[in-house]
C-alpha cells in the first residue's frame, strides 16, 4: 500500500481484496498483538503499549459478540479461554472461576449428545433472522423486565 498524506488521497484509492487482507494483516501485527505491545513496552512507549492491550481486548469481545450472534459455541469456548486469565489478572475471581467452570465442565464432563444439546441451549434467535442470536440467559432477562412491566410491579 502507498502512503497517503491527505483524505482526499483516499478518495482515488482503489484497493484489490489482496491489498486490503495485507493491510489488515500489517495492521494486526503492528496494533492488536501482545508482542507488538511487549515491544512498546521495551521502547518506553507505555501509551502505546495500553492502546494495543486494549485493542486487542476489544477485538476480542467483538469476536466474543460475533460468536454469539450466530450462535458459534466453539468460539464463545476459545474467548472464554482468554477470559479466564484476563479477569484472573484484573482481581476478577468470580468472573475467572465461572469462565474456568465452563471451560472444565465442557472439556471433561460433556461429551456427544449432551455437548450438541447443551451448545443449542446457550443461544436463542426470536427473531428468526440469521445473526441475531442472543444468549439465553439475556432473553430470560429481558422476559423477567416484561414480565415485571407488564404486571405494573
Amino acid at each position: 500500500m502507498k502512503g497517503f498524506h491527505r483524505w482526499s488521497e483516499l478518495r482515488a484509492w482503489k484497493p484489490d481484496l489482496n491489498e486490503i487482507n495485507k493491510l489488515a494483516h500489517t495492521i494486526t501485527q503492528k496494533y492488536a498483538t501482545t508482542k507488538s505491545a511487549e515491544d512498546a513496552k521495551s521502547k518506553d512507549d507505555d501509551w502505546l503499549a495500553h492502546d494495543i492491550y486494549f485493542i486487542h481486548d476489544a477485538l476480542l469481545f467483538c469476536e466474543f459478540e460475533q460468536a454469539v450472534a450466530t450462535a458459534d459455541a466453539g468460539h464463545v469456548i476459545c474467548v472464554l479461554k482468554y477470559w479466564c486469565f484476563a479477569f484472573r489478572g484484573a482481581s476478577q475471581h468470580n468472573y475467572a472461576q465461572e469462565c474456568a467452570e465452563v471451560l472444565l465442565k465442557w472439556k471433561y464432563e460433556t461429551h456427544g449428545a449432551l455437548r450438541r444439546a447443551l451448545e443449542q441451549s446457550w443461544f436463542v434467535n426470536r427473531w428468526g433472522v440469521e445473526g441475531r442470536w442472543i444468549a439465553t440467559d439475556l432473553y430470560l432477562e429481558q422476559l423477567n423486565y416484561w414480565v415485571k412491566v407488564s404486571a405494573g410491579i
